[in-house]
Order: structure tokens, then sequence, then C-alpha cells
């Protein structure tokens, strides 16, 4: 019989809406991140939660990928077997002695053998049309890259990642393979180095999308805020107080990452549902 810690678990999981939303902390930052520009970037750690990715179309761009990347899953497991699949793999590469900081994720499909060796990782995203002549984003190509970088070591010879880009109304789709290269790799860590520097440095960064489309009303979900901003670096303490909607905002650094502390928290759950097995020393 179940404890009643797991029963409760699972009455809170099926009764419950989600209520979604997670804070983020300075030193703890996510592979999707790595593309983004860094005003967009720190706005999403510094504004309230109610001001956070707050417009609909966002959220609605989102709940489609995780159908896109559901129904992925399921077409691969239907062909290479349940076992050879699996999805949602925590990964995290581990910067603080270095750099200060940590970035962790969660995988789209693997491709796995029975040693759980990763042969494939997937990155599904949705996209309104493949096109005819369908291309590779950089900023897509950044973001398998991280998880390319964190899963090296699972690979058993060579690193190899695949884009996968599926039409949300026909499911057509194209896919891009690419291989671990450190000079990407380099690439991609120096823009999570001067972000996490912005955030040390509690300095509000300029506006530097990738592409100028990334800076619209109609992508951004920042864009309104950021443009009460000036324009150019500047610091947080003299624009820590911005007026949306009528409504005076502060801006605020968020608290510092805790990883031993998100550990102790994860096996004293481990502990609570299990009836107190004493769980080993995690890394």
């Amino acid at each position: 019989m179940y404890s009643e810690d797991m029963r409760g678990l699972l009455a809170e999981k099926f009764d419950k809406d989600d209520e979604g939303g997670h804070e983020p902390k300075k030193g703890k930052y996510s592979p999707s991140d790595c593309w983004k520009c860094h005003r967009a970037w720190f706005l999403k750690y510094v504004l309230p939660m109610e001001y956070r990715m707050a417009d609909e179309e966002s959220w609605g761009t989102f709940e489609r990928g995780n159908d896109v990347e559901d129904k992925k899953e399921e077409a691969l497991k239907n062909y290479l077997g349940e076992n050879h699949v699996i999805n949602g793999v925590d990964i995290e590469i581990d910067l603080r002695d270095e750099f200060g900081f940590r970035i962790t994720g969660e995988t789209d499909p693997l491709i796995v053998w029975r040693n759980l060796k990763v042969l494939i990782i997937y990155e599904v995203k949705s996209t309104g049309e493949v096109g005819e002549d369908p291309s590779l984003s950089q900023s897509h190509l950044f973001q398998i890259v991280v998880y390319l970088k964190a899963l090296e070591d699972r690979f058993p010879e060579r690193e190899i990642g695949i884009v996968s880009y599926v039409d949300k109304k026909n499911y057509q789709g194209a896919d891009f393979s690419s291989k671990l290269k450190e000079e990407i790799w380099q690439l991609v860590l120096s823009r999570f180095i001067r972000f996490h520097q912005f955030l040390e440095n509690e300095e509000i960064p300029a506006r530097n999308p990738m592409n100028s489309w990334y800076c619209t009303e109609e992508y951004c979900p920042y864009y309104e805020i950021c443009h009460l901003l000036p324009e150019e670096k500047v610091p947080l303490e003299d624009n820590k107080r911005i007026k949306i909607d009528g409504e005076v905002v502060e801006l605020e650094i968020p608290k510092e990452d805790d990883r031993e502390a998100e550990i102790e928290e994860f096996k004293g759950k481990l502990e609570k549902i299990t009836g107190g097995i004493e769980i080993g020393k995690i890394d």
C-alpha cells in the first residue's frame, strides 16, 4: 500500500491544476535562454512573476510545442520500440568553480541503446510552415549544442544532435543534424558568462537580438517593458522602478542559486515517500 505521503502526492497531481512557473535563481540558467537577447533574458529574471512571459500568444506557442514534441516521441517509440526512446532527461553543466553558475534543463526525446548510451539527442521545434527550402536556425543550433555538451560522456563514440522542425498543422517536417563543435560551444558559453556578469554587476544589458525580428512586439513578450528603459546598457540601481500599465514595478536581482540546498531538499523528499530510506551522496 502507498504511504499517506505518496497518496497525497498522487491526489494533488490528479486534482489540482498545475500552478506553473519557477522562480529564477542567479547562477542557474536554462539551455533555451542561450540565444535570447540579453535584455529580454535579464527581464525574465528581474521582473516579478506576474510580468514574466505574460502574453497569451507566447504561452500558446509553448503549449503547441509541447504537443508536437509528444507526437514526435510517440512516433519514434512506435518505430524504434519503447525501450529505445526516453524523454525529459535532466541535464546539468556545472561551471560554478570556473564561472559561478550552472546550466540545467530537460531534454526532448533521446535515442538510447540498452545500456542507456545516448545515440541521438532530438530538439523538437514546432513551426508554422516548414517550406520547400528549410534551414537550421542559429539559435536552435546553439541550444542543441548545450545538450550535446551536457551529455557528451553518455555517447559511445560521437555526439549527434538533431533539430527537428515539425509543421503544427500537417506534421510535415525537416531534420538537421549537428555534432558537438567546440568553437560553437565556446560561443554559447560566452553568452552565458556575459549574462551572468550582468546579474553580478546589477547592470541592465543593451538590446542585442540575434535577429531583428526577435525585437518586435509580435515576438518578444518583454517588448513594451524593454522600451520603457534606455536602449543601451544602464545600471539597475538607476532604473529599478518602472511604470507598467499605471503600476510602479520594481526590478530585483533574483536570489543566489544553492545547489546543495536543492540536493538536500530532493533527498528529504525521497526519504519521505520511501518510508525513511537514506540516500547516499549525490554529486
